[in-house]
């Protein structure tokens, strides 16, 4: 639980360096080139994905690996608790992977950090049901993989649906 509350935090901050700084380039014109997330608005890089390192993209195929193996289970509403235990550690673990490995420019890392909370927040419904349902945080984990996939550059990277 230590290691879990530890991620979080690492996580939570990082996400509040960065979130400021786009707090102000929020536009409804330009709603093609931004996506809404549970943590904020998302931009691309003056209509470009933003570019990613190594570490990134392989903390990221781990997670979309996780999340495609449990598709089926997670729309049918028949992940167990362990097995949701399991799912959201395996994001946690990847999440802290990439908050320790990942090196991107300013702009791009305080994009990231947007997904970044959507996926520990995911991950803390899974590993507590009291938090939320754990569907929904299936759910939310998939559509932080899916809002990665749409605004970094992540050659071969394939849409959860």
């Amino acid at each position: 639980m230590r290691r879990h509350t530890i991620a979080l935090w690492v996580a939570v901050l990082a996400l509040c360096a960065g979130v400021p700084a786009y707090a102000g380039t929020h536009s409804h014109e330009s709603r093609s080139q931004e996506a809404h997330s549970t943590s904020g608005v998302i931009t691309l890089d003056r209509g470009r994905k933003w570019a990613t390192d190594e570490p990134l993209r392989r903390h990221m195929d781990t997670i979309r690996a996780v999340l495609d193996g449990k598709r089926g289970a997670i729309r049918a509403g028949a992940l167990d608790a362990e097995a949701r235990r399991r799912l959201g550690a395996a994001i946690e673990k990847e999440v802290a992977g990439i908050v320790a490995d990942c090196k991107l420019s300013p702009a791009a890392d305080g994009n990231l950090h947007i997904v970044i909370a959507d996926l520990v927040a995911a991950a803390n419904i899974l590993q507590d049901p009291a938090k939320g349902n754990s569907v929904r945080g299936a759910e939310q984990a998939i559509r932080a993989a899916n809002l990665y996939g749409a605004y970094f550059d992540h050659p071969g990277w394939k849409r959860l649906d």
